[in-house]
């Protein structure tokens, strides 16, 4: 029984480690970009022993884990990108503030953001790069806490002030 559970117990650690190297290849691997399936990469990964040694399950729940950071971090270059690129929102928002924002305008933003590395590395999540476009879109011309780029850090969230005492702010 002792045998047993010491060749249970290194098994395990070797299995953890298989996994620790599967998630360093993904980093190092410059062709896991976001939203790119596992099928579509699979073949790069093929005799590696740590990819040989997991099950597809593993595998498949690392490479969602790791998916799942990629696509948070790209989200948060393409805000950072709308953001260093303000005027353009503001110049719709100026034209009109109670205008409707026509498909135009927005095709003249995305032609000034497509070029920026933020912007495509978005290419395989068109359609959540076009909300988070529209929603940025709509905080700018209504800002509201819930909206704010940066929920729930944003400073109206973190400075919260009761509404009762809003009064006294402004007299």
């Amino acid at each position: 029984m002792w045998r047993n559970l010491i060749n249970s117990l290194q098994a395990d650690r070797k299995r953890g480690e298989y996994r620790l190297k599967f998630k360093l290849l993904l980093d190092n691997t410059p062709y896991v970009t976001p939203g790119k399936s596992l099928n579509e990469l699979q073949v790069l990964f093929m005799g590696h022993d740590c990819f040989e040694a997991l099950t597809g399950q593993e595998i498949q729940n690392i490479y969602e884990q790791h998916q799942a950071g990629l696509i948070e971090k790209a989200k948060r270059a393409f805000i950072e990108l709308m953001l260093e690129h303000a005027e353009i929102f503001a110049q719709v928002h100026s034209v009109s503030p109670m205008a409707t924002i026509t498909q135009q305008q927005v095709r003249e933003m995305v032609e000034i953001l497509q070029e920026d590395s933020r912007y495509k590395a978005l290419d395989r999540l068109d359609q959540e790069r076009r909300l988070m476009l529209l929603q940025h879109l709509g905080f700018v011309h209504c800002p509201l806490r819930d909206h704010c780029p940066a929920y729930p850090a944003c400073m109206d969230s973190v400075v919260s002030i009761p509404w009762g005492s809003q009064a006294y702010l402004f007299h």
